[in-house]
């Protein structure tokens, strides 16, 4: 997809982080942009800013677990923009840092909801949109987490490794159409991840920001970018900063060991903050 003009994108979680970047950088080659976010005054934020600067963008308050909701939200952004030729998946948040065991069932089951059940409830919704235009992209955020699984945070790689599965099968029964469907694997991006999850107290999600600090974190707008590039270069594969392309090229070369390489390492960084560090 070289050319963005007169595209309509979907990105949910745009309100802030990564989806803000991609919709705005989308918007400045030419897309109409459906901003999508279940905080409605940080969805208005980027549809403001968009508009402002001579985009077009219309802001939606979306969750993404709420199957229904978004059926009906998919019908009102193609009435207002067109259909969909782009969809980001971008949804998602992050536990607390804890063994699984230990986990509350509830936030299990809304990081479920959300980070996995979120993608296949747009995706399902926006097919028919997708598989109706010229050329289409599909667009699954995924995580370094998805790429190898890291202790204190069993469900969030769960739902980041089923991603990753769903993205290539469904990239297998789409190869005879016009959508192309891209898989990110960000490592730490700069975003407010930990400040936003509903796990964590405002406390807890500062600590969590300032330890993914140390790690120098990819910012923001560069991530958007590669996205954007990989979508234009039609790339099923996305991977982005270097602690990222590092854990993908472990867990190729040692699929059967890397649990024990990282567990050190890893749990010195978990153990940082009450709230360790984690992916994305």
């Amino acid at each position: 997809m070289k050319n963005f003009n007169g595209k309509v994108a979907v990105i949910t979680g745009a309100g802030s982080g990564m989806g803000q970047q991609i919709a705005i950088q989308l918007a400045e080659k030419g897309a109409a942009v459906a901003v999508l976010d279940i905080n409605g005054a940080s969805a208005q934020e980027t549809a403001a800013h968009i508009n402002q600067n001579g985009g077009r963008a219309i802001s939606y308050v979306a969750d993404v677990a709420d199957r229904e909701a978004v059926s009906l939200l998919a019908a009102r952004i193609a009435d207002e923009l067109g259909p969909a030729d782009i969809l980001v998946n971008n949804a998602g948040i992050l536990m607390k840092s804890e063994r699984f065991d230990r986990m509350p069932e509830e936030m299990i089951e809304r990081l479920i909801d959300i980070n996995l059940r979120g993608v296949l409830h747009c995706t399902r919704v926006f097919l028919p949109q997708l598989l109706s235009r010229p050329e289409a992209s599909l667009v699954n955020i995924s995580s370094l987490g998805g790429l190898v699984g890291l202790m204190y945070q069993v469900p969030y790689a769960a739902a980041k490794f089923a991603v990753r599965g769903f993205s290539e099968a469904l990239r297998m029964d789409m190869i005879e159409t016009n959508l192309t469907v891209t898989t990110v694997y960000p490592g730490p991006v700069a975003t407010n991840i930990f400040i936003n999850s509903p796990a964590m107290s405002r406390e807890e999600g500062l600590a969590g920001q300032e330890s993914m600090m140390t790690v120098k974190p990819v910012p923001a707008e560069k991530a958007g970018h590669l996205i954007i590039d990989g979508i234009r270069k039609r790339r099923p594969k996305v991977v982005i900063g270097g602690q990222a392309k590092a854990m993908d090229i472990l867990a190729r070369i040692a699929p059967n060991t890397y649990t024990k390489i990282l567990y050190k390492p890893v749990k010195k960084m978990m153990d940082a903050t009450d709230t360790g560090a984690a992916a994305r």
